[in-house]
């Protein structure tokens, strides 16, 4: 990727990504359920998960059960956007809930029917048809979070494994509005949006951006998270992060299509100008990335292949590597025994095959696996 495939800004690499890339990674990615399954893998904080299922119908059977003792909650899908619920506590046993297309407040009883309804109708979209990692975002998840009261979020752009810079707001429950802007990896201000600027005049815009984000004492903690989630073969993905009112940043979600390419940054012109030319002078492993089929993994001495440090390999190899089948084998096992695992797992879709040479999980078998053992910590 050069300077000239930029001279539009940033948004004009959103758009490329959109048409080309199909890197097999980018689905795990976009999935906001699975990008809790990779922060906990790493030990990264995320926003806590008090439920997920996939049946609209169980999300109410679970609203209805549980909502008179529950926090102040969000709800949304795992592959959508702009369906985000605020679902707040009003007193009297009535709730209110906020989205633009959904408003509602009332009884536990309403606002279990009604949440459930928008759910199952966003189920069955998909806010983009172009978004090829989007559309491929399976099953399709309802996902209840706890509401984290915080003003603050913090939109980490990753190139070639690297953090560039950070696009924060501020105030997104203001009356006044947001104050947005950009700051790059040793935290210098690049600019305000546009947004900012029209809503508030440009001096006062950015003094706004700069008075609400002092540098964090735990930047290189943020740029650490950030890196360890993304691999460094991906050109561009937008890294989401809330900090907390101790400090702390916990992981929101992950995307490669920030603003859908039409407004990545909404900078002026000099400024988007500036931060397209960084990501184009950084080294690229990549732009499109063609994975193997088979992944292979070494298996430790002595380890059960029900351990869950086995089930962590072999998930990271399906997210992070594309795999289709993962291999664990010992160092010595013979290539033709490989491909005889690989034909019997390919014929017995799901499962886990074991021989004596060696063993394997297809990405259906690893998937369902990581689902039973979050449910069965408790994460899920």
């Amino acid at each position: 990727m050069n300077i000239d495939a930029c001279l539009d800004g940033c948004s004009r690499m959103i758009q490329q990504k959109i048409a080309y890339c199909r890197d097999p990674a980018l689905p795990f990615l976009e999935d906001k359920y699975h990008a809790k399954v990779l922060a906990r893998i790493h030990g990264i904080p995320f926003v806590p998960l008090l439920f997920q299922c996939s049946d609209p119908r169980l999300f109410y059977a679970y609203l209805k059960k549980h909502m008179d003792v529950m926090p102040d909650f969000v709800v949304k899908t795992n592959h959508g956007c702009g369906d985000v619920c605020l679902v707040r506590r009003l007193g009297g046993g009535a709730w209110d809930v906020h989205n633009a297309r959904l408003k509602a407040s009332g009884s536990i009883d309403a606002i279990s029917m009604a949440l459930a309804s928008f759910m199952r109708d966003r189920l069955r979209e998909v806010h983009s048809s172009n978004e090829w990692a989007v559309n491929m975002v399976w099953p399709r998840r309802i996902l209840v979070e706890r509401l984290i009261e915080t003003n603050d979020d913090y939109k980490v752009m990753v190139s070639g494994g690297k953090a560039l810079f950070t696009y924060c707001n501020s105030g997104r429950f203001a009356q006044m509005g947001m104050a947005s802007g950009v700051f790059d990896r040793d935290w210098n201000f690049v600019g305000a949006l546009r947004k900012s600027i029209e809503r508030h005049g440009k001096e006062t815009a950015v003094e706004l951006v700069r008075n609400s984000f002092p540098v964090p004492s735990n930047l290189l903690t943020l740029y650490d998270y950030c890196e360890r989630l993304i691999p460094s073969r991906i050109d561009w993905q937008r890294v989401d992060f809330f900090r907390t009112e101790h400090g702390e940043f916990m992981l929101g979600e992950i995307t490669a299509y920030s603003g859908g390419g039409g407004s990545v940054m909404a900078l002026e012109a000099d400024a988007e100008r500036d931060l397209a030319t960084r990501i184009c002078d950084h080294p690229q492993e990549s732009e499109l990335c063609a994975a193997s089929r088979v992944v292979r993994l070494p298996r430790d001495q002595g380890e059960d292949p029900r351990l869950e440090s086995a089930l962590r390999k072999a998930y990271l190899a399906v997210a992070m590597q594309g795999a289709s089948i993962v291999v664990h084998a010992d160092p010595d096992l013979r290539p033709e025994a490989v491909r005889e695992l690989v034909r019997m797992q390919c014929r017995n879709p799901g499962k886990r095959i074991q021989t004596p040479l060696g063993w394997s999980w297809d990405s259906h078998c690893i998937l369902q696996n990581i689902d039973r053992a979050l449910l069965a910590a408790g994460d899920a």
